[in-house]
């Protein structure tokens, strides 16, 4: 952290060399504009480490600073920072200002680019949302963890009102992976996921655990949300074999198949009986998967895929895969 604080010293007297003397200053033409400014962009991946670093290192306040200035100085997120500011805001009581912050980003009627990045606090709604705006969600352009900490916000600051409820039904629509981990009590994530990704993919469930899934394991918050009926409703899945009728009693019962994570069976009977038709769907996913993976890291496709464009009309899907040949 040192090191960094050294190069965000340096960097700022930089880069009020090359643009400005008052480039850092509100109402400047460069605040909020950082990233678009090509000389910026080395300083705002310092800020981005220093902000990573401090939620490792617990130091939640610095975080939040962090977060917020980036914000400022970038209005339009260009490295994607903000989805951690209403966790982060919670971790440090701050529970009206991550409701509000969160409110922004779920707003479907907000301008693409928000001043200051959403970070204006101003007192968040307690009303429920009406028919209306719950038709409206969940959208495939709104991310779930604004629905997730909203949730949390409102149950922190008025207790299991209507509000918070309708939230975390949302958000259980929009990434059920989220909630399942935490009612399945699974260990914690430890690391950032840095594979690419759909918006509210497995990917983004993982980096969302990896902040924020302690904040949710708290007895009073868990208990809560175990005790929503209709959002356990949503969660519970069925088994995947065609005949059988089972459903899971609780929340992560099932057993997923290890391979590719998209089947659940209620028991290992079920499991071999649908192999058969199971194991080409199975395949192409983990083909799909390391393909993802091999773009990602810049290392050789695996052998027999070839990558080819996604259609246009689905969200958040860059392109898809084909085998070119059949095992």
């Amino acid at each position: 952290m040192e090191l960094l604080k050294t190069a965000e010293s340096r960097g700022r007297e930089n880069l009020m060399t090359i643009l400005s003397s008052n480039c850092f200053e509100d109402g400047s033409k460069e605040v909020g504009q950082f990233w678009y400014i090509i000389q910026t962009r080395p300083y705002m991946r310092i800020l981005h480490n220093m902000a990573r670093i401090s939620v490792e290192g617990k130091a939640y306040d610095k975080a939040v600073e962090t977060v917020i200035e980036m914000l400022r100085l970038c209005e339009a997120d260009n490295i994607g920072i903000r989805e951690w500011l209403a966790s982060l805001l919670i971790r440090v009581g701050r529970f009206e200002d991550a409701l509000s912050f969160a409110q922004v980003w779920i707003d479907p009627r907000r301008p693409d680019i928000v001043p200051r990045g959403g970070c204006h606090f101003k007192p968040p709604s307690s009303q429920p949302l009406t028919a209306v705006k719950m038709s409206h969600m969940p959208s495939p352009w709104l991310r779930a963890c604004f629905l997730y900490d909203a949730a949390l916000a409102a149950f922190k600051l008025w207790g299991d009102c209507k509000l918070a409820r309708q939230y975390l039904l949302l958000a259980a629509k929009q990434n059920p992976i989220i909630l399942v981990k935490i009612m399945a009590k699974t260990a914690q994530q430890k690391t950032l996921n840095n594979s690419s990704r759909a918006m509210n993919s497995p990917e983004d469930a993982s980096d969302y655990l990896w902040l924020a899934q302690d904040l949710w394991m708290d007895p009073e918050v868990w208990t809560w949300a175990q005790s929503q009926r209709d959002v356990k409703m949503l969660l519970v899945k069925k088994c995947s074999r065609k005949g059988c009728s089972n459903v899971e009693e609780d929340v992560a019962q099932f057993k997923r198949c290890g391979a590719c994570h998209q089947v659940w069976y209620c028991g290992r009977d079920c499991q071999k009986a649908d192999w058969k038709e199971h194991k080409q769907p199975c395949d192409e996913h983990i083909r799909y998967k390391a393909t993802m993976k091999s773009i990602t890291d810049g290392t050789p496709m695996p052998k027999g895929m070839e990558p080819f464009m996604g259609r246009g009309d689905q969200p958040g899907i860059v392109f898809n895969h084909t085998p070119t040949s059949r095992a």
